[in-house]
């Protein structure tokens, strides 16, 4: 049930329903909460999606907590060489950049780049996105 809350806020996100999809994301993260302990990868998947709909809806501070707490997961799990951590630093540095705090988010956006580059060739959509988020800083 959880795996489809989630799915259905991540449908309602891209369709720009941000607030409808923050309901069914935190619903996901609630039954997951309840089956495994907040350190578990299901959380972290949750945790990183309740981020992104709070930052859809302005709420830079909240959605960076989240963002972190997914990152911390993401991190026990996998080390720092993941395609998930690189995501979710790519993830924290945007609601650092959202919140005015552009050195501390390139420093994350620089880890996602650097680990997008170990895993991936140079012309790989993720290296190319990575470039592009340390680009936008000023």
């Amino acid at each position: 049930m959880a795996s489809s809350y989630n799915n259905v806020g991540g449908s309602l996100r891209a369709l720009g329903r941000h607030q409808e999809a923050l309901e069914y994301e935190q619903k996901a993260l609630k039954i997951w909460l309840a089956l495994f302990d907040e350190n578990h990868l299901h959380a972290a998947l949750s945790y990183n999606d309740v981020g992104l709909s709070l930052r859809d809806l302005g709420c830079h501070q909240e959605a960076l907590e989240y963002l972190q707490k997914a990152l911390k997961i993401r991190l026990a799990h996998f080390g720092e060489n993941h395609h998930h951590v690189a995501l979710s630093y790519n993830n924290v540095g945007l609601s650092l950049s959202d919140l005015g705090r552009p050195q501390e988010a390139l420093e994350y956006e620089q880890k996602a780049l650097k680990i997008e580059l170990a895993l991936f060739d140079e012309n790989h959509p993720h290296v190319a996105l990575s470039y592009k988020q340390c680009g936008i800083k000023p």
